[in-house]
């Protein structure tokens, strides 16, 4: 896939979780023929709690986002 079209999803998903690490998702090939982001981050919360959370963007290959799916 495109770098710009993954530095465009990449964009989209800092904007809607501002707390993951989405310079760096990992990209899998789904048998559809689809591509899966994983993305992952660890947040703190406001009584100094660590959160692992992960996030799955499932994308086609012109870059449309056709679900995203997230851990809480």
């Amino acid at each position: 896939m495109n770098k710009e079209i993954i530095a465009g999803i990449n964009k989209h998903i800092q904007e809607q979780f501002p707390y993951l690490d989405s310079d760096n998702p990992i990209i899998k090939d789904l048998p559809d023929g689809n591509l899966q982001l994983r993305y992952s981050g660890r947040p703190q919360t406001q009584n100094k709690m660590v959160l692992a959370i992960k996030v799955i963007v499932k994308v086609n290959q012109n870059g449309k986002i056709l679900q995203i799916t997230s851990s809480r």
